[in-house]
């Protein structure tokens, strides 16, 4: 929140604090006392709020009184100053003490200076005087942590209140009007219709719990205006009675209030019925009624039946998903049965058969294992992988009324937090009639009500229209990234046998990635080619990266009669922490540039396909704002043909001065090919930076 919108809300507390301190109750202030004091505690300058009490004493108290209440706030003002100066952490309940112990000690003193007791002998207006400092200061004491909440609400910029602050408010609001019927000449049941209307539309929109709230506030101020306690349980009750019946509609709900209006009157309390009151009740119906919709509804609460339906198509989805990637490998692995069909039948020789027989008794070990582990994932999707978020009343009360009046209608709203403790919401909503709205504005209403930033998910539609449509909010992630490729072929055919992946995953991860085939051309494209597409699909499909490489790997071994193996080099970057997870098998070496600083990560391992049992190099970085990943083939470490081609393109690299991730990878590929008249191996470099998501790129 920015210091002008402090400073105006600011001001009107401040406004109303002027109202609340000439709240003169029987010759005390406590009202006064209460609310100055949680107004300095949250932020308002010490001169300001004696100036606030001044200005709203001066006509309702006395002189000595303006005086020993001005003294008071006073001396809560130097004891909260010398608790800052020692470092002393002064929350609501500390404010509340300082105020009692200031409030008392000045109310004992005025006792005794103007000795208001004579004679000690104990008698009803003794005890009631010797009492007074007591109550009074409770009294302030407890008003200002009611105060407090709703003031400290209002300056925080909250989107959503809980129930202590919303009461707080009503009882702040309750107050105010009170102070200004007393001040000022308000039409004929002017008071009562605002309060009774209060009831109504909290009551109505809310249910029966916020209908005692407002009811207990609203009761408040005519206990003050009539003189008469009674008032406080009678409204209560009526924002109960109104909270119950709303289900039935505006029209019940008004008459349910006028029963229990009548009811109270001629059963219980014969002198609540009275002109104003029954003008107020008619008033506040007939405003009411007349209000528009969109102003006056129903507000359900997140009760879904339909929960574990949802729940049910999410399954669908994620075993689905699983169910491609199977169907990619089964895929893969039949073209074994197709190259093994194109053996001419009548072959008799027996090393061609031991060879198959041996490859396949190697993989019959290999694929049981993996099938299990398929076997095993299956089993863990179809267990519960997320759990359920509980969404407060307030909170859709909230993302519905935004919605509302952006002519939005919106049924339901679940949220889940999956397996990486990331929280989603999904919002079933349809637009009125000739409207259509961007998922980005609902992503806006989701973060306003939850207070973190959220967005549509990947798959998200981009705009719903007057259809029911259910669309996903995923947390907002706090870093983004951008690739860029650059790469050239061995060969006359122009066909790399590198290939590369540049995939978004699900939950703010990004997929980054080189395979190398054997050799060059076509039968090295496809080798890799199969390597990059399963790697996408198995990590999509939200299989962890050890059993993804094991279940390539055991492609890799049964595709071919003969090892045609790949090397692979990827990294997952997580875009919420700015974590990177890069892992290497028989790859070319990995740099991660840093301003002029560049580090080096290198691998020892065999590529994929040659031996059962895969064998890799793994590490995590954390990455922050303008780092670099650059990945490369062998071919480009082998092109610069130095004593040390990992320290001559740490060179190259700690060299270049800015641009954007594809001008930086065509300068490495150009500086590598420089001098080379014909390539001996392809080559392919991938650059990924990564920047914060409150940064642009120069």
């Amino acid at each position: 929140m920015n210091n002008k919108t402090n400073r105006i809300k600011l001001i009107a507390l401040n406004l109303i604090g002027i109202v609340l301190a000439g709240s003169n109750m029987y010759g005390l202030n406590p009202v006064g006392m209460g609310y100055s004091s949680a107004l300095y505690a949250s932020g308002s300058p010490g001169i300001t709020t004696i100036i606030v009490m001044l200005l709203g004493m001066a006509n309702n108290f006395q002189t000595i009184e303006i005086v020993k209440y001005i003294s008071a706030i006073s001396v809560i003002i130097i004891i909260s100053k010398l608790t800052a100066v020692n470092k002393l952490r002064v929350n609501e309940y500390a404010s509340a003490i300082i105020c009692f112990v200031s409030v008392f000690a000045l109310e004992v003193t005025d006792l005794l200076i103007n000795e208001k007791y004579t004679t000690f002998a104990m008698n009803t207006e003794t005890v009631m005087t010797l009492a007074m400092p007591v109550i009074m200061a409770v009294f302030s004491a407890a008003l200002n942590i009611a105060f407090r909440k709703a003031i400290q609400a209002l300056i925080s910029g909250k989107a959503i209140y809980d129930n202590e602050e919303m009461f707080s408010m009503a009882l702040i609001t309750g107050l105010v009007i009170y102070n200004i019927g007393e001040r000022m000449t308000i039409p004929a049941s002017g008071i009562e219709i605002i309060l009774f209307f209060s009831i109504l539309y909290g009551a109505y929109k809310y249910g029966a719990g916020m209908g005692a709230i407002i009811g207990s506030a609203c009761g408040i101020s005519l206990c003050l205006w009539y003189d008469d306690a009674k008032y406080l349980g009678i409204m209560c009750m009526l924002g109960i009675a109104i909270g119950i019946f709303r289900e039935l509609g505006r029209v019940i709900s008004v008459l349910s209030m006028i029963c229990a209006c009548i009811t109270v009157g001629y059963a219980a309390y014969p002198l609540f019925i009275s002109d104003n009151i029954v003008k107020g009740l008619l008033g506040a119906g007939v405003i009411f009624m007349m209000l528009p919709k969109n102003i006056i509804y129903r507000f359900e609460e997140n009760i879904n039946n339909n929960e574990e339906n949802d729940m049910q198509k999410i399954l669908e989805e994620k075993l689905t998903n699983a169910a491609k990637a199977i169907e990619k490998l089964s895929k893969s692995i039949l073209k074994t049965d197709m190259e093994t069909g194109n053996i001419d039948s009548t072959e008799t020789n027996t090393d061609i058969n031991q060879i198959w027989k041996n490859k396949f008794d190697e993989s019959r070990n290999i694929m049981s294992g993996q099938l299990n582990q398929i076997s095993k994932i299956i089993e863990e999707y179809s267990h519960e992988m997320y759990d359920f978020v509980k969404i407060t009343g307030e909170e859709e009360e909230y993302i519905r009324h935004k919605l509302k009046g952006r002519k939005v209608y919106m049924d339901k709203i679940m949220g889940i937090e999956n397996r990486r403790h990331k929280k989603e919401y999904l919002i079933t909503a349809k637009c009125e009639k000739g409207v259509t709205i961007g998922t980005r504005e609902i992503a806006e209403a989701v973060s306003e009500a939850f207070g973190k930033a959220y967005m549509p998910s990947r798959n998200c539609r981009k705009v719903i229209s007057n259809e029911f449509t259910t669309t996903t909010y995923v947390e907002e992630a706090n870093f983004y990234v951008l690739h860029g490729a650059a790469r050239k072929a061995r060969g006359e055919s122009g066909i790399s046998g590198d290939n590369y992946s540049l995939k978004e995953l699900e939950n703010g991860q990004v997929l980054m990635g080189i395979s190398d085939g054997m050799g060059y051309g076509a039968s090295a494209c496809l080798e890799s080619e199969t390597v990059i597409e399963l790697l996408e699909q198995l990590l999509d499909s939200g299989f962890d990266g050890d059993t993804a490489l094991k279940m390539i790997n055991s492609v890799m071994i049964m595709n071919s009669e003969e090892e045609h193996p790949a090397t692979l080099d990827y990294g997952v970057i997580d875009l919420h922490s700015g974590m990177c997870d890069l892992v290497k098998i028989g790859a070319a070496t990995t740099f991660v540039k840093r301003g002029n600083w560049v580090e080096t990560i290198k691998s020892t391992s065999m590529p994929l396909g040659m031996f059962a049992e895969v064998d890799y190099d793994s590490t995590s970085k954390k990455l922050y704002d303008g780092d670099l990943v650059i990945m490369v083939s062998d071919g480009v470490i082998d092109a610069l043909n130095t004593e040390d081609n990992d320290g001559k393109l740490v060179e190259i690299i700690r060299d270049i001065d800015g641009g954007s991730p594809k001008e930086i990878a065509d300068c490495i590929l150009e500086k590598a090919v420089s001098d080379k008249s014909r390539l001996t191996d392809d080559m392919t470099v991938l650059v990924t930076g990564i920047w914060e998501n409150n940064k642009k790129i120069a």
